[in-house]
């Protein structure tokens, strides 16, 4: 997913609230989501025979993957409580825009220290990775961590070929930011899925076109489940200190996946 090889180096996470630092003392070590799938190693093989199974057959079916992953995964609620780097993902990022968005793009870089000059956005960028996603030391981290790099990437492309540069963030309207965060929730997602299922998809290189076809239904899916989730929300004016509400769109995300 995504140009990873643009982003190195962690650094301080001087943008995120203090609420955010202190939830994050030690409790991921604790709770990783390998623990929750030692509960039932049944219903994941399961869930990973199926996916395999989608993958593979000419007609696969999807509805039943998405079932048994969020079975496995203990249902919605549970699911939306172990996706602490999703949830986290979503307070850093919003708080970052909260923040170009009330002082500017050029005086968030300097308040926090990030020489910008003769930089492109792409170098910038870099820069937000490694502030807002600073280690990937597990399976939920590395999701996080993907799906911030996957989003800024698609960002920076989507920059580059309209040709706004950083233009882009003189008015960070309620458009602009429903776009950005409801992209970063369907890219955490989708990289959680992936790496809980421990898919690869060079291992289905054979029929190619038909794996990237099979990936999109899932990503269509995940699309529509957060459209659904955050179609009354309004991120521009979101508290994103509020860790519980962000939760609560995961759980609405992943309410959609069992009913599947």
């Amino acid at each position: 997913m995504g140009t990873s090889s643009m982003y190195s180096g962690p650094k301080d996470n001087k943008l995120l609230p203090d609420d955010y630092l202190e939830a994050d003392n030690g409790e991921e070590k604790k709770k990783m989501p390998d623990d929750d799938k030692k509960i039932d190693p049944d219903a994941w093989k399961k869930a990973k025979n199926a996916m395999s199974k989608y993958i593979n057959a000419k007609n696969g079916n999807r509805q039943n993957v998405i079932r048994k992953y969020a079975s496995a995964n203990g249902g919605s609620s549970k699911m939306a409580k172990n996706s602490t780097s999703g949830i986290k993902g979503v307070s850093g990022l919003g708080g970052l825009l909260n923040r170009i968005s009330s002082v500017g793009f050029e005086n968030t870089l300097r308040e926090y220290k990030i020489d910008y000059r003769n930089k492109s956005v792409n170098s910038i960028f870099s820069e937000f990775i490694n502030i807002l996603s600073p280690n990937a030391n597990t399976k939920e981290e590395v999701a996080g961590r993907d799906a911030l790099i996957e989003t800024l990437t698609e960002l920076y492309e989507m920059i580059e070929k309209t040709g706004e540069d950083i233009t882009y963030f003189d008015k960070l309207d309620d458009s602009k930011f429903n776009f950005i965060m409801n992209k970063y929730i369907e890219n955490y997602i989708f990289a959680k899925f992936l790496n809980d299922l421990e898919y690869r998809a060079e291992k289905y290189a054979r029929s190619i076109d038909s794996v990237i076809q099979k990936e999109k239904n899932i990503k269509d899916f995940i699309n529509y489940s957060v459209n659904n989730a955050t179609k009354d929300i309004n991120f521009k004016s979101f508290n994103y200190s509020d860790l519980d509400a962000i939760e609560k769109i995961y759980r609405d995300c992943y309410k959609i996946w069992e009913d599947e």
